[in-house]
């Protein structure tokens, strides 16, 4: 029993010995995929844009029989689902080699795929597509999904597999989202100015390569019975008010636009687009639907204006008059002395039950005017109170 066991342990030591030297050889031949972000859902921004997808090939010549340093690539870009594959045709064998650069022997060759060969494994007519078109895929783009991007290596003479294939690191293709109005607030109410002025504001989303957007604020009249969301994207909708594209995010509404009217209910969309089809949004950039309602302005009651003092010259009497004051009580009479302070305020029957004065534009200290009084040797004064009637109520003190 023990002799078999030995005997086992031998053979596994002697093959793992032999097999070393041919898996550190191998080890010496791997391809490193990268592909470098933002990531977009349009194929040929991965086929167009330097650097994008960085591709690092080593090879020791010493491990491959009668190498010639010529090799070439097949590529494949699959989804982590497994649905969607888009990958170079079978049999493909570029026009020209790839020469990889020959060293010492039995040195290891780093090489970096030059851009151009990166853009040949995108070739249209090199491609096959599973689980989605060649068209769709050019008008769409590629479905939202986790990828990775896989390369095989060749000998361009024998056609032998060099290296079997090597993935990136599974990257997330996501659309753009659309934008985020900011303002006016879904289902306000706005007035009506004079002057009209409704200022639209939305928050974009940052777009790769700096390519411009174009926003088109649209806006309709809410009909009754009308749904927004046909309203908005039904181009011949009768009651479509107002449409114009910036690209910015902020549209200033204002007399040059149609006039907005109270009692009127409008609905409006900013729709996000690239003019160069580079970039796709969600929702085909339509932003959420926002309503608005437009009412007439009420103006505030004005604000109560101070008293004017004025001196009766031939009575020697000091009168107060407050303008549009609502005057509930008449005849009222109070002695006054040098502590007295009281609160004057429009709700006068509230008058007599406040003691204590509130801020210096609502208060009349009666001690100043006590003072007053005393030092311009004034012996009797009346406090006036009138309103749009002529209606007075007053306070008299005699010295």
């Amino acid at each position: 029993m023990l002799t078999h066991f030995k005997n086992r342990l031998v053979r596994t030591l002697f093959l793992t010995l032999a097999i070393m030297p041919a898996l550190a050889l191998q080890a010496q031949n791997f391809v490193h995929v990268s592909v470098l972000p933002p990531y977009t859902n349009r194929l040929d921004d991965y086929a167009n844009t330097p650097n994008k997808v960085v591709v690092n090939i080593t090879i020791n010549p010493s491990t491959i029989d009668n190498f010639s340093g010529k090799v070439f690539f097949r590529g494949k870009l699959k989804s982590a689902s497994g649905d969607i594959e888009i990958s170079s045709r079978p049999g493909y064998r570029p026009a020209v080699p790839v020469n990889l650069p020959m060293g010492a022997p039995g040195m290891p060759i780093t090489y970096v795929l030059p851009f151009n060969e990166i853009q040949t494994l995108f070739d249209w007519n090199n491609l096959i597509y599973s689980g989605i078109s060649k068209e769709g895929i050019m008008q769409y783009g590629m479905p939202e999904e986790l990828y990775t991007f896989c390369i095989e290596t060749y000998d361009y003479e024998t056609l032998a597999l060099i290296i079997p294939e090597q993935c990136s690191a599974a990257f997330n293709v996501s659309l753009l989202e659309p934008p985020i109005i900011i303002s006016p607030m879904n289902e306000s109410t706005l007035f009506m100015n004079p002057i009209q002025s409704l200022l639209f504001n939305w928050a974009t989303t940052p777009v790769p390569n700096r390519i411009p957007i174009q926003y088109a604020l649209r806006m309709v009249e809410m009909a009754p019975g009308v749904n927004a969301q046909d309203a908005l994207r039904t181009n011949n909708y009768p009651f479509r008010l107002f449409e114009t594209t910036v690209m910015g995010n902020t549209f200033l509404y204002t007399d040059a636009q149609p006039k907005l009217e109270a009692g009127k209910k409008y609905a409006f969309a900013v729709i996000a687009a690239d003019p160069e089809m580079q970039s796709l949004f969600r929702n085909s950039g339509m932003s959420e639907i926002y309503t608005f309602e437009m009412e007439d302005f009420v103006p505030p009651p004005p604000s109560p204006l101070p008293p004017t003092v004025t001196k009766k010259q031939n009575a020697g009497l000091l009168t107060f008059i407050y303008p549009k004051m609502d005057i509930a009580h008449t005849d009222i009479h109070t002695d006054l002395n040098a502590s007295s302070s009281f609160l004057l305020t429009w709700n006068w029957q509230d008058f007599l039950d406040v003691q204590v004065p509130k801020a210096e534009e609502d208060t009349l200290a009666f001690k100043a005017l006590y003072q007053y009084c005393q030092e311009m040797g004034i012996e009797q004064y009346r406090l006036t109170f009138k309103d749009d009637s002529d209606q007075t109520v007053y306070f008299e003190r005699y010295l």
